[in-house]
């Protein structure tokens, strides 16, 4: 890991040095608002903690083969209420106006949701006070997900342009679940409720030594579902992003709606690409496997000539009188020997510079793959050089790592005009925005 980290502060060193992170360009009329908008965005920045997002999904790049920050938006239940000018329910086989027994007024038609129609103009209509649930953005925050719990559509995609889906894993607790029914947000969700805890136990959470089932009531069990966002002419009306959440485990679609943002929320970061796959390659896995395996055997085999050096084996003469079980052997204890050469130890030498030499180089050649020296990754070597070979090393050294550096700063890109466009729509939501 000790790579890894020194990639991921090459990355977050290079990436976010300069301020403000994003340059921000205006033409014409609006070039004055160019430094306001590169000021707001830069506090943006700081008060979602974009940087510690990226860093942690920077990290899961080089340890996963990829990972995923999606753009959310932060919104806030509202309750609006208008005058709508409402259609008149009338009788199917009359067709009069039907009115109201107490007030005698007209009767507002309702839709199938409990809803008043609005009129057509220039037919009848009756002045109703509405109220409904709605939500106020207040903004964009960044949300890292792992690559276990996300997939492209299709998987075989050589390509970004060929992809047409991304699908998130997530969980919702009870409680949120029954607020989206509640509100219209989800349908068709009703059987979900009151279902057992969909998280199951996984491994991550036995290394943290933590227990998944482990909730307080009813309310706080989570049910597992899935996010799509998929390019697609799902209603007849021409192809668009569609956003649809689905459980697979009930085998329904709870909520499904045109997504006014028209690119993806999730982004994939990607430092190794692959040459036949959308999917990239794992600095771990794929790049310093085989040096780690190698490693980790010499530094074993190492270790354990040390040990049985400082903890060598006792030999003892068959018949001798000493009993290490009556007579236990520790330090300031008096053995009685008839013999003198009854007890002795086994001498094993200690590890040769050649082995100690091999456990290094492997290490140095683990840094050489992902385009490190020893300068670069904090280390002196014991080697001798001037002041400019030491420069020219280190300035070649960081030239291996800008090509995944560059890559992680293309899906950066993305991540900005995504949080541009949620900020300049929040802000068209707010009265004083």
């Amino acid at each position: 890991m000790e790579n890894v980290d020194a990639m991921t502060s090459r990355a977050t060193q290079q990436i976010f040095k300069l301020e403000p992170l994003w340059i921000v360009e205006g033409t014409r009329k609006d070039m004055h608002k160019a430094p306001s908008v590169e000021e707001y965005m830069h506090w943006r920045q700081e008060e979602m903690e974009l940087q510690a997002t990226l860093k942690g999904g920077i990290t899961a790049a080089l340890v996963e083969g990829g990972s995923v920050v999606e753009i959310c938006e932060d919104v806030e239940p509202i309750l609006r209420m208008s005058i709508l000018k409402a259609a008149v329910m009338k009788d199917p086989q009359s067709g009069n106006m039907i009115l109201d027994g107490d007030t005698g007024e007209p009767v507002p038609e309702l839709d199938a949701s409990g809803m008043p129609v609005e009129a057509k103009p220039g037919d009848p209509f009756v002045e109703v006070q509405h109220e409904w649930q709605d939500y106020q953005r207040r903004g964009a925050y960044p949300v890292h997900r792992s690559m276990k719990d996300f997939y492209f559509l299709p998987a075989h995609a050589r390509q970004p342009k060929e992809v047409y889906g991304h699908v998130s894993r997530f969980w919702l607790s009870q409680e949120d679940l029954e607020r989206g029914i509640a509100t219209g947000q989800y349908r068709n969700a009703e059987a979900m409720l009151n279902s057992v805890q969909e998280r199951q136990q996984a491994a991550e959470h036995d290394r943290a030594g933590v227990t998944v089932s482990d909730v307080e009531g009813r309310k706080r069990q989570a049910q597992e579902l899935c996010r799509n966002e998929l390019w697609g002419d799902l209603d007849g009306k021409g192809k668009s992003l569609f956003n649809i959440i689905y459980s697979e485990t009930h085998n329904v679609i709870i909520s499904m709606r045109r997504d006014w943002l028209m690119q993806w929320r999730t982004i994939y970061i990607n430092p190794y690409p692959r040459t036949y796959s959308v999917y990239g390659y794992s600095m771990i896995i794929n790049k310093l496997i085989t040096t780690i395996a190698e490693h980790t055997a010499w530094r074993e085999l190492n270790a354990d000539r040390e040990t049985l050096k400082s903890n060598a084996p006792i030999k003892r003469r068959k018949g001798c009188s000493w009993d290490p079980e009556v007579q236990p052997f520790s330090s300031g204890k008096v053995i009685d020997l008839e013999n003198m050469n009854d007890v002795d130890t086994f001498d094993f030498d200690s590890v040769t510079p050649q082995a100690m030499e091999k456990e290094r180089q492997c290490v140095a050649d683990a840094q050489r793959l992902i385009g490190f020296n020893d300068i670069a990754i904090g280390q002196q070597s014991s080697a001798s050089r001037t002041l400019g070979e030491n420069e020219l090393a280190t300035n070649a050294s960081f030239s291996r790592t800008d090509d995944p550096i560059n890559n992680v700063q293309s899906a950066l890109e993305q991540i900005g005009r995504v949080i541009h466009a949620i900020e300049v729509q929040a802000l068209r939501d707010m009265p004083d925005g």
